[in-house]
């Protein structure tokens, strides 16, 4: 049976996840520096995506 994990969507969800080990923990198994890169990667192309649609349509979120 596969095992799953979720992760919030947010840089600081991701830096404390990589800093307390908790995918590895969560999936039982090595979580290696790069899956956690290519999470970083896509968090990154996740933020400039929304970035250039809120712009489009004259939105801003913040976050607080």
């Amino acid at each position: 049976m596969g095992r799953s994990a979720y992760l919030c969507p947010s840089a600081e969800c991701l830096k404390i996840a990589q800093k307390k080990n908790r995918l590895s923990r969560a999936l039982r198994t090595t979580v290696g520096e790069d899956l956690y890169q290519s999470l970083w990667r896509r968090l990154s192309l996740a933020n400039r995506s929304e970035a250039t649609v809120n712009h489009l349509h004259g939105t801003t979120n913040i976050m607080m």
